[in-house]
């Protein structure tokens, strides 16, 4: 769906977590998320996202949570909110932390055919996609 996005022109941004991205066992993840940044992904790095999200045409948000109370669930709670309101509020959250974040060097030219994994998208981002 991003690949598809960016291919379409729509800009596209995210912000991992520092510790996570930087994980020498994370070579795998980050070979494979070079695929979308060669697609035109803006990529930077934060110390701890608060929460994971994706908002999309300052119109639409994902908002993925772990359970307050510490229960041990292998899945987040996902809230989807359709309202250009919240929607705003979490874009401009997103733009501060976009601010702060570390570039991460872009990568090198793809290789041919390669795609990522459905895997790989479930990894620890937020990501913005405005119009």
């Amino acid at each position: 769906m991003v690949l598809e996005a960016l291919a379409r022109g729509i800009r596209s941004r995210v912000l991992y977590q520092a510790s996570e991205w930087e994980d020498p066992a994370a070579g795998a993840f980050r070979a494979e998320m070079e695929v979308y940044q060669r697609a035109g992904l803006e990529v930077r790095l934060m110390e701890e996202p608060p929460i994971k999200l994706v908002v999309v045409d300052h119109e639409a948000v994902l908002v993925a949570m772990t359970d307050a109370l510490g229960a041990d669930v292998s899945y987040p709670t996902t809230l989807f909110v359709q309202h250009p309101g919240f929607a705003k509020v979490q874009a401009q959250a997103f733009e501060r932390y976009w601010t702060t974040g570390r570039p991460v060097p872009p990568a090198c030219s793809p290789k041919e055919g390669q795609r990522p994994t459905a895997a790989t998208t479930s990894s620890s981002l937020v990501l913005a996609a405005p119009r």
